[in-house]
């Protein structure tokens, strides 16, 4: 019978926290791809049941738009989820590293599975409504995530990612302002 003395548990306590920290990083990146994939889509329904896009579209127009979509996806997340984890730290009177700042965004990546259902609308066709239903059903799953995460109270929760939601909304707002110029 092997003793494992304090110098083999603390590597073998290290290697297996290395080892739990790749898996990690990888499921954050897997997770974020996929967030940005599903709202990428959501995106393009929008935009495509607004504009009303045909087969008949320049190039300067299919261009303008796609630039549009991207805009939405890329910096339209970046202020979700700065604003989210700003509110997080000041609001919610959360403190604490980086590491827990990761384990938010992996909560809110993870609590955006209803996002998912936008799947069903590649095969189905449903009106652009069905849109806002998941986006609510995404934001009531990313205030429990918060909850969870932060052991904030409800309505504190409810207020931050509401209030992230509504920034977001805003900055698409100017975005379309922006774009009908063009």
């Amino acid at each position: 019978m092997a003793v494992l003395s304090f110098e083999g548990c603390l590597t073998l306590s290290q290697t297996l926290c290395s080892d739990f920290w790749t898996t990690l990083q990888g499921l954050f990146w897997k997770t974020a791809f996929a967030f940005l994939l599903l709202d990428a889509y959501r995106v393009l329904l929008l935009n495509r049941s607004e504009e009303g896009w045909g087969l008949s579209m320049g190039f300067s127009t299919l261009v303008s738009r796609y630039g549009k979509v991207l805009m939405d996806l890329l910096f339209g997340n970046f202020v979700f989820l700065s604003f989210l984890l700003l509110v997080t730290r000041y609001f919610l009177e959360a403190s604490f590293g980086a590491s827990r700042y990761i384990d938010v965004l992996l909560a809110i990546f993870i609590s955006s599975y209803f996002k998912i259902f936008l799947i069903v609308m590649m095969v189905w066709e449903f009106p652009s409504s069905v849109l806002f239903i998941i986006d609510i059903f995404v934001l009531s799953s990313n205030t429990v995530a918060l909850k969870v995460i932060t052991e904030s109270s409800i309505e504190k929760c409810i207020g931050a990612c509401f209030s992230a939601h509504a920034v977001k909304l805003f900055f698409r707002g100017l975005l379309d302002i922006a774009y009908r110029d063009h």
